[in-house]
């Protein structure tokens, strides 16, 4: 934050106050707006609760394996063996073509 703060006090001497506020504002937005896109869902991998909110964690795990625009990083505590799971991973990787 001080390294940014930093910054923005260097451009000050090379453009207009306006332009800088211009810039912050539009930096703004674009915070505004990622913020809105975020969504939090309960995905439930404990035992058995009777309670159906979540779902299944296969299901979330698929579905971020194909949103997924770069690469993904999975980090479990215990992984079992899920064939459709290992099978989407493989189409979206390439594994299977290698």
């Amino acid at each position: 934050m001080r390294a940014a703060c930093g910054e923005l006090l260097a451009a000050l001497t090379h453009t207009s106050a306006a332009h800088l506020a211009g810039m912050l504002a539009g930096a703004a937005g674009a915070v505004t707006a990622a913020r809105r896109r975020q969504q939090v869902q309960v995905v439930w991998t404990g035992p058995y609760s009777g309670v159906t909110t979540g779902r299944l964690t296969v299901a979330v795990v698929i579905e971020l394996i194909d949103s997924a625009r770069h690469e993904i990083l999975l980090v479990s505590y215990a992984t079992h063996s899920e064939p459709t799971l290992t099978r989407r991973w493989n189409e979206r990787s390439g594994a299977e073509s290698r």
